[in-house]
C-alpha cells in the first residue's frame, strides 16, 4: 500500500486521569470499546502516564473508602431500625480495601490494552524555572505541577523514546492545547491532535476524532491507489486504445447516453439534442484516452487465476447523424380561417431534419496485472481482457 507517513495516522493515544473518571470502574463502556477498536484498527497505543494513572487509582480508592463508611453506616442504621444488632456484611479494613482497589483496578487497565508509562527523570531546574516564569503548564499560583510532569511524561515516551509523527492527548485541561505546548512537540516533529472537553464527553469527542482520521487516512491511501493505477494506466494508453477499437462492444443504451448520471456526467447539448431525436447513422467511433483506472482486490477472480482485477475507463467520441422531427411544421391558414387547420391535420406531415453532432462516451475495459506488487501499488504485467 502507499507510505502511510503521508497519512495522519497517530501512533499512540494518551489518556489522562478525567479521561477515565466519567468511565464506570470495569472501563466496561460502549466508547471505551469503540475506542479500543480504532485504536486498533490505527495501530495506535492508548498510554496512561504514571501520575494521570496513580490519580486515577487514587480517586477508585476514596471512592471505595467512601462508599465502604456507607455500608457501615447503613448497616448499623437498619439494625437501629430493627433494634437488632448491626447487619452482618463483609467489612474490610482500609488498608486491606485499598490494597485490593488498586491492584484491580490496575489489572482492568492492563486487560482493556492500556499501558501505563512511567515518569522519566526530571530536571528539577526544569521545573523550577517553568515554575518561576510561569510558562505552561504553569500558570498563576502555584498550579501546574501534576500537568507538567504529565506533559514531560509524554514529551519523553512519544518524542525522545518513539519519535512518533502524531499523537493523541485526551485531556480536560485545555493547558495541553496552548500553543506554546504544542510547539513544545512541534520542535521534534510530533504533531499533536488534543481532545478536551468535559470529562464525559472526552471519549465521544476522542471517537468521533479517531473515526474522521481513519476516513481521511482511508480516502487518502484510495485516492493514492487511484493515481497509480492511472499513471500505470496512461503508459499503455496506446495499446489500450488499440485494444478497444478492436474488442469494444457497445450498445444502443450507451450511444443515447442512458444512465450518465450515474457516471456522474451531465448531459451537454448534444446529449439533449440525442434525447428526443432519431439516429440515422453512427458514423464513427474514436477512442480518445484513458480516463480513469481502479485496482480493485474485491472482485472474484477464477481460483487458479493468481491475478488482481484491473478497471479501465476509456473515453470515446461518437460522430452521428441525427433526425429531429419538426413539430411546428404543418399547412397554415388565414386567422379568419383557423377552422381550416382541422381539415388539414390528417393530411400534416412532420418533416424531419438530419443534423451530425458528436458525444462523448464511456467505455470500460476490463484488464488485470499480477499479484506481486499489488498490494503495494507496484502494478506490472497488465492484460486486457474485455471491453464493454
Amino acid at each position: 500500500m502507499a507510505d502511510d507517513s503521508q497519512f495522519i495516522l497517530p501512533r499512540a493515544i494518551y489518556l489522562d486521569a478525567n479521561a477515565l473518571i466519567a468511565v464506570p470502574h470495569t472501563l466496561a463502556t460502549q466508547p471505551f470499546a469503540e475506542m479500543m477498536e480504532m485504536a486498533d484498527i490505527l495501530g495506535a497505543g492508548l498510554f496512561v502516564p504514571q501520575l494521570a494513572a496513580e490519580e486515577w487509582l487514587s480517586r477508585c480508592c476514596s471512592h471505595a473508602v467512601r462508599r465502604m463508611t456507607r455500608v457501615a453506616d447503613d448497616a448499623k442504621q437498619i439494625g437501629s431500625l430493627l433494634d437488632r444488632k448491626p447487619l452482618q456484611v463483609e467489612l474490610i479494613s482500609d488498608d486491606e480495601l485499598l490494597k485490593a482497589v488498586r491492584a484491580t483496578q490496575a489489572t482492568r487497565l492492563q486487560d482493556v490494552g492500556v499501558k501505563i508509562i512511567r515518569t522519566p527523570q526530571i530536571s528539577m531546574d526544569k521545573m523550577i524555572d517553568l515554575f518561576l516564569t510561569k510558562a505552561p503548564p504553569f500558570g498563576d499560583g502555584d498550579k501546574g505541577f501534576k500537568d507538567a510532569v504529565i506533559l514531560e511524561t509524554i514529551l519523553q515516551h512519544a518524542c525522545r523514546d518513539n519519535n512518533l509523527e502524531h499523537i493523541v492527548i485526551v485531556s480536560s485541561d485545555k493547558i495541553f492545547s496552548h500553543h506554546s505546548v504544542i510547539s513544545q512537540f512541534a520542535d521534534t516533529g510530533t504533531t499533536v491532535h488534543v481532545v478536551d472537553g468535559a470529562p464525559q464527553d472526552l471519549l465521544p469527542r476522542t471517537n468521533e476524532k479517531l473515526r474522521t482520521m481513519i476516513d481521511q487516512a482511508r480516502n487518502a491511501i484510495m485516492a493514492n491507489k487511484r493515481a497509480k493505477a492511472v499513471a500505470f494506466a496512461k503508459q499503455h494508453e496506446a495499446e489500450i486504445l488499440a485494444f478497444v477499437s478492436r474488442n469494444a462492444t457497445i450498445s444502443m443504451s450507451l450511444v443515447k447516453g442512458y444512465g450518465l448520471r450515474q457516471y456522474g456526467r451531465k448531459k451537454d447539448e448534444n446529449d439533449r439534442k440525442l434525447q428526443y431525436a432519431r439516429v440515422v447513422s453512427i458514423d464513427s467511433i474514436r477512442p480518445l484516452f484513458v480516463e480513469s483506472a481502479s485496482a480493485y482486490d474485491a472482485f472474484p477472480r477464477k481460483p487458479d487465476d493468481g491475478r488482481k482485477t484491473f478497471l479501465i475507463t476509456v473515453r470515446l467520441e461518437i460522430d452521428l447523424t441525427i433526425s429531429r422531427r419538426n413539430l411546428f411544421a404543418g399547412p397554415r391558414v388565414p386567422i379568419d380561417n383557423a377552422s381550416a387547420l382541422l381539415d388539414e391535420q390528417s393530411r400534416w406531415r412532420y418533416p424531419e431534419t438530419e443534423e451530425s453532432i458528436t458525444v462523448k462516451r464511456d467505455i470500460q475495459v476490463s484488464a488485470s496485472v499480477s499479484a506481486e506488487g499489488f498490494d503495494t501499488d507496484d502494478f506490472q504485467d497488465l492484460r486486457l481482457e474485455k471491453a464493454y
